[in-house]
């Protein structure tokens, strides 16, 4: 039984990068998901690269309001690698998709059922270190 069964779960951008990776880690946790993404090309390979029953693609601009009315961004996106943001990290690595998709994964099941209104950066305290 996965974390996620009997959820539904719309990813913007779904079809590569990290939005493909969280699609991946809420399928396999049992959920169904929708992925959104402007290239049918791209999104028809992503549904087939996941292979399962549970992930539809959806052809949309999620810049485009008559596409899609609400977007709620929760996850903050992810910072290119370089050597001088490597040094800053506290753990002399950056995050993997596969991290910020467990955090996703975690915050839509009900293991954070009492969790409300948090800020959560999933980035090895590198938010931390910017701010003084």
């Amino acid at each position: 039984m996965g974390k996620l069964d009997g959820k539904i779960a719309l990813i913007i951008d779904g079809s590569d990068g990290i939005g493909f990776t969280i699609a991946q880690q809420f399928v396999s946790e049992g959920a169904y998901v929708f992925i959104t993404g402007r290239s049918k090309e791209a999104l028809d390979a992503a549904v087939k690269k996941i292979d399962d029953k549970h992930i539809t693609a959806i052809r949309a601009n999620s810049a485009e309001l008559d596409d899609i009315d609400n977007i709620i961004n929760t996850i903050p996106g992810t910072t290119t690698d370089t050597p001088m943001l490597r040094k800053s990290s506290l753990m002399d690595r950056l995050d993997h998709s596969f991290e910020i998709a467990k955090t996703a994964v975690f915050l839509a099941s009900d293991d954070s059922s009492y969790i409300t209104d948090i800020e959560l950066f999933v980035d090895s305290g590198l938010s931390q270190i910017q701010s003084y």
